[in-house]
């Protein structure tokens, strides 16, 4: 039995498909009317030729060509010319900043001397207008160039018996040392040109003098510094009649002596010991005297001034206690110095001693850093391999590697030249139902094994693994027990409940139910349907509510799904 379809409906969508397509395939396309062409075939707003109708020297010509006999005049278009062909005018072009060095004189002495370069006047170098003169103020005049102007700052001549040094006329000069001080009528006070101090300086012997006594006269310099009065003018009784009249009780003056009536003074003593460190001198009572001077001295031994921090010298007969510089310094053992990172630090002197060396490298434990840095002579002893370099590690067992998940990781190099772990390495592992070969062995989701469930006939085995994927154990479904030595419901027991040798049960047999026929759908092409539309046909009108919920949209036709038909 089949049952075909009663109805139809004629759909044509063929108009519908054509028109799209031709839409689909045909483009319109819009007159481009910014694109007008000159009658000379120049796009507007493009590079441009000039119009028949320009100046004779443009015709023809690209706008902005140079008019070979008006100097710096070119082609221009006009602005208000308009229309698809160029007008082109005679513009005036830019002219060069220069043509010649001339050009370019600014009228500044302080700029240099400018040039023309490329029609381009390039600056000049300005003149250096100093004279290394400190007594001069040096500037630039725009017009006439260097200037150096004396000044009136403090300055120093380089001149020891000067003071006060200032500047002149563009000169350092100072003011004489006063001396005057040491000044006597037969001694001169003057300055040392090497230490720049007052000194005396006697005055020739014969220079005339005064004594005091206007009965003594002329009285002259000895020249030693004394002044002698000259003989008796007043008439008064003489002095002396013998030597021995003529004691002065003064013994620096000698052992005087009576002559013409006057005592004259002896040779003096010499006080001078020939010592630059003694300040000579007589007493007239004690005679020399040769006092040590302060701060002199002759050898660098004489000027210790008991602090390791000064270098003490004798240095025209006064001493210098010069602060030390720092010196180096090394607490390294012996032979470490200089070698590897080993090196020599600085320490400073201060309060009478020396303080910690700072700066020294001494020797420290080596470590992988491209150095010596126990300063043995060797680099980098010990060391497995450079700090951060990397090679492939593979700690599973051989042959494995590469094989399945199997693959090599990577070991860095620390910091002390060993090698790390080794990271990202996969080794073998129990195997695994993944589809993948877990224990590196060449197989995939091999002695998994398998699973036996259920009891009797609902007993089954499957294979743990299949393609990768686990597989779970269902038991077969029970069934009646017969009577077959077979455990039918699945309950661990054979046969029982009396199905071997039990009368048959009461009454006929169940009848088996009639099969309900199954529909079958034809598809009606639509030259078989004789009219577009539903058509019921036979007596199976109860089934439109089905016929109306079930259309279909096959090529052109309309299917329903309704009545029988025999």
């Amino acid at each position: 039995m089949k049952r075909r379809i009663s109805a139809a409906m004629m759909v044509s969508g063929t108009i519908l498909l054509l028109l799209s397509m031709i839409f689909s395939t045909v483009s319109f396309a819009a007159p481009d009317l910014g694109r007008e062409e000159s009658p000379r075939g120049v796009p507007l707003g493009q590079d441009q030729v000039c119009s028949d109708s320009s100046p004779p020297a443009c015709r023809g010509q690209p706008v902005g060509t140079q008019i070979d006999d008006q100097p710096c005049k070119i082609c221009a278009a006009d602005p208000g010319g308009g229309g698809p062909v160029v007008h082109c005018h005679i513009a005036p072009c830019e002219e060069p900043e220069c043509t010649s060095d001339a050009d370019c004189d600014d009228g500044d002495a302080c700029t240099g001397d400018e040039t023309c370069v490329d029609g381009t006047c390039q600056a000049g170098t300005p003149p250096d207008c100093n004279d290394d003169n400190a007594c001069t103020d040096d500037s630039c005049d725009p017009a006439s160039g260097c200037v150096n102007t004396p000044n009136t700052n403090p300055c120093d001549d380089g001149d020891a018996c000067t003071e006060n040094d200032v500047c002149s006329g563009g000169e350092c000069a100072g003011t004489d040392k006063d001396c005057s001080a040491l000044d006597d009528q037969c001694v001169v006070g003057v300055c040392d040109p090497a230490s720049g101090t007052c000194v005396p300086d006697n005055l020739p012997a014969g220079t005339s003098c005064s004594d005091g006594d206007e009965c003594t006269e002329p009285d002259e310099c000895d020249g030693a510094g004394a002044c002698v009065p000259g003989p008796d003018v007043c008439g008064e009784p003489p002095e002396c009649e013998t030597d021995a009249d003529c004691t002065n009780n003064d013994v620096c003056d000698g052992i005087e002596t009576c002559v013409s009536g006057v005592c004259v003074d002896g040779q003096p003593l010499d006080c001078d010991d020939a010592d630059v460190c003694t300040e000579d001198s007589c007493d007239p009572t004690d005679g020399c005297d040769n006092t040590p001077i302060a701060g002199c001295c002759i050898v660098d031994a004489e000027c210790d001034d008991s602090d390791v921090c000064t270098d003490d010298a004798c240095v025209g007969n006064a001493c210098e206690n010069t602060p030390v510089d720092p010196r180096p310094c090394y607490t390294g053992p012996a032979g470490t110095e200089g070698v590897g990172i080993c090196q020599a630090g600085t320490e400073t002197c201060s309060g009478n001693a020396w303080g910690e060396c700072v700066g020294e490298v001494t020797p420290e434990a080596e470590i992988c850093d491209g150095l010596d840095n126990d300063c043995d002579g060797e680099v980098d002893e010990g060391c497995e391999c450079d700090p951060g370099a990397e090679q492939d590690c593979y700690p599973g067992p051989d042959g494995t590697e590469g094989v399945g998940l199997c693959q090599a990781g990577t070991q860095t190099c620390d910091e002390n030249g060993q090698w790390g772990e080794c990271v990202g390495a996969i080794v073998p592992a129990d195997e695994i139902c993944d589809g993948l070969d877990n224990d590196c062995d060449g197989s995939v989701d091999e002695g998994l094994g398998t699973t036996t469930c259920g009891v009797g006939e609902c007993e089954e085995t499957v294979d743990n693994c299949v393609d990768g994927e686990p597989q779970e154990c269902v038991p077969g479904e029970p069934t009646a027990e017969i009577c077959d030595d077979k455990d039918n419901d699945c309950d661990g027991k054979i046969d029982e409940g009396g199905v071997c040798g039990a009368p048959p049960p009461e009454g006929p047999p169940e009848a088996a139910p009639t099969p309900t026929p199954t529909p079958v759908v034809e598809v009606l092409g639509v030259e078989e349907l004789p009219t577009a539309g539903i058509m019921p046909v036979g007596p199976a009108l109860p089934l439109l509510p089905m016929v109306f919920s079930s259309l279909a949209l096959i090529g052109g036709g309309l299917l329903l799904w309704g009545d029988e038909d025999e």
